[in-house]
């Protein structure tokens, strides 16, 4: 192994350092190169995810905070989605597919939506439907535990209604 060191080194010199000199070279750039992807790496894994603040979603624009003391970089992306996806309204007690989808093309997909929309709005949404027999009074207090993921309480609320509405 030494005597191989020794060839090599040799080798080295007899031209002149040059071939010895354009590898350290390469080696400190890529050493360099390294660094900065590292360094960028674990500033954008440092980032604290709850102080980037969503605070107005809406079609056109999505505004953003982030604190003055965290640098992203010149290439920093942040990638947010633009709406939430759909939740299963079906799991709601008086809700089946037909509803559901009805729901979905006023707006309505997610069990924060659903939460905090109008009584009037869903009876109005069913009215023109032509589903005025169903009743959508418990559904908004059905979403709220379903948004907050309180399934042993949705269970225990849903075990106290018959077909959506209070037994």
């Amino acid at each position: 192994m030494e005597k191989e060191q020794n060839l090599a080194a040799r080798a080295c010199r007899r031209r002149g350092g040059a071939f010895g000199g354009l590898l350290l070279a390469g080696a400190l750039i890529l050493w360099g190169l390294w660094l900065r992807a590292r360094q960028r790496k674990d500033s954008l894994e440092s980032l604290p995810s709850g102080d980037a603040v969503l605070s107005e979603v809406d079609s056109a624009a999505v505004e953003i905070e982030i604190p003055e003391d965290i640098f992203l970089g010149e290439e920093a992306t942040i990638l947010l989605p633009a709406e939430a996806p759909p939740d299963d309204l079906k799991r709601i007690e008086g809700i089946g597919p037909k509803v559901a989808r009805l729901l979905g093309e006023n707006g309505i997909q997610t069990y924060a939506t659903l939460a905090e929309t109008e009584l009037a709005r869903l009876e109005s949404i069913l009215r023109e439907a032509g589903l005025p027999f169903m009743d959508p009074a418990t559904w908004p207090q059905q979403a709220t535990l379903a948004a907050s993921q309180d399934w042993d309480g949705l269970v225990v609320l849903q075990e106290q209604l018959r077909g959506g509405r209070r037994g």
